[in-house]
């Protein structure tokens, strides 16, 4: 027998913050990224001020990476408490977060295999790599990054769809749509760029114009995301939809149960003695 227990507004309301420290996380990677190289400016062609802004960029990496993990594991405990509480309203919810779970699975697999790929476009840039892994790297790239975003959007899409009226769903879907097209648009912008070459001025041109229409288009697919989500919670928690579970019942103290307030028990009168037999 299952309770309503509140987990499934209560994950929602942990995904809706997951999702907005992940915005902000890629609004300061816009701007951060076209501030450095606009600050950048002549130094990138004198490498003994390079050193400046290569302290820069790192900073700016590494405290990306900080705020992208703290919005992983809120996202994450938002996910799990939904996950949790998904027998309060019903079969359906219960297929659908099953369905959301496969789909959070395959985005953390895509996902790691971007950052653990010895072909990747990070450590390609580290090392040295074999003839050809160019290829391999616009099929990473090109492939890799939108279906781990698209898979992310049919998980957040598929944990809420219960949820959902007619123009809920449609922006979903336009989210989750625009959350892939970000996700190519920014690693199309500069494969293209390399592999036409040119100046070192139309590769910055590239890096800028990459983090402009990738997260920012990334960034618009989280907003809608957002939104959706804190109008479900709004209508969880104001009884909108109804669980389909019944609350789990109070616990009272084993001496009495409400509205009855607890009475000592009346002292009974003594038993008087019985009377010796009549002969």
């Amino acid at each position: 027998m299952y309770f309503y227990e509140g987990r499934t507004v209560r994950g929602v309301g942990w995904m809706s913050w997951g999702l907005l420290i992940q915005l902000a996380s890629l609004i300061l990677g816009a701007v951060g990224t076209v501030l450095l190289i606009a600050s950048m400016g002549a130094f990138l062609y004198t490498s003994p001020e390079l050193l400046p802004a290569l302290f820069a960029a790192v900073a700016l990496i590494c405290g990306l990476v900080i705020v992208e993990i703290a919005a992983a594991v809120v996202c994450l405990v938002g996910f799990h408490g939904m996950y949790a509480g998904r027998h309060e309203y019903g079969p359906n919810q219960d297929r659908n977060m099953d369905r959301a779970l496969v789909f959070v699975i395959l985005a953390i697999v895509l996902s790691g295999v971007q950052v653990v790929s010895p072909y990747t476009l990070v450590w390609g840039a580290l090392y040295s790599v074999p003839s050809g892994a160019s290829i391999t790297v616009g099929l990473l790239g090109l492939v890799v990054q939108p279906a781990s975003a698209l898979f992310a959007g049919l998980a957040l899409f598929s944990a809420v769809r219960l949820f959902a009226d007619g123009g809920q769903r449609t922006r979903l879907i336009i989210g989750m749509i625009l959350g892939a097209v970000g996700a190519a648009a920014g690693m199309a912008i500069l494969l293209v760029a390399a592999g036409l070459g040119g100046s070192l001025d139309s590769l910055v041109t590239a890096f800028v114009a990459s983090a402009l229409a990738g997260q920012g288009t990334s960034a618009i697919s989280l907003l809608v995301f957002i939104l959706v989500y804190r109008e479900v919670r709004r209508k969880l928690e104001t009884g909108g939809i109804a669980p389909a579970v019944p609350s789990p019942p109070p616990v009272w103290p084993y001496y009495y149960s409400p509205p009855y307030p607890y009475q000592a028990a009346a002292p009974q009168a003594p038993v008087p003695p019985p009377s010796p037999p009549q002969p």
